[in-house]
């Protein structure tokens, strides 16, 4: 039984090669995936990626191996890689997530009273870890402009341009990429 989202980070891009003004500027970045999800969305924006961990990220970054990551601002800061990543772009693209499930024996067996309690815990909870790491991100980028970094937020044809793209090849290619019922579980939980 889902008990609480945890949201971890929301995620965005990061580059050190150049200003990410929109998405055509994304074409020929050497991008890092971590995650066999993201290559939809590189591979849509035309840009080469390569497969690293996380600890190997930074010496990537600094020997030019790679010059892009989707990443939650927070570990920008955290790892250091703001010494060479000097350009954001917003919208943040997604959440890192993280839940809190109860064994679903255990949670029918508990008395409606105490599985309301809860249920509504969880939800309280969950909002305030949203907005904590939200805010967390927030505060970093500030810190990232403060040292010289340029946070460019896209909007009006720009930003439909992105969505559009999500939309109409990203999604697409991830959805082929899950087992339908639970693509559809996850978007009937999105939905609500």
């Amino acid at each position: 039984k889902l008990i609480m989202y945890n949201p971890v980070g929301p995620v965005m891009t990061f580059s050190s090669a150049r200003e990410l003004t929109g998405i055509d500027v994304m074409k020929g970045l050497k991008a890092r995936a971590l995650l066999k999800s993201e290559r939809p969305m590189w591979n849509a924006l035309q840009a080469n990626t390569v497969s690293l961990p996380t600890g190997e990220v930074y010496t990537a970054l600094q020997t030019g191996m790679i010059d892009t990551i989707n990443s939650p601002p927070g570990s920008i800061e955290a790892y250091s890689w703001w010494e060479y990543l000097q350009y954001a772009q917003k919208p943040y693209q997604y959440f890192a997530d993280a839940y809190i499930m109860a064994n679903n024996s255990w949670f029918e067996g508990l008395p409606a009273d105490l599985q309301q309690i809860v249920v509504e815990a969880g939800k309280e909870v969950g909002a305030i870890s949203t907005n904590t790491i939200l805010d967390a991100g927030e505060s970093t980028l500030s810190k990232f402009q403060a040292r010289g970094g340029v946070v460019t937020e896209l909007s009006g044809a720009e930003k439909e341009k992105f969505g559009k793209l999500m939309r109409e090849e990203v999604m697409p290619a991830m959805a082929d990429m899950f087992d339908a019922d639970a693509l559809q579980a996850a978007q009937a939980y999105v939905a609500n």
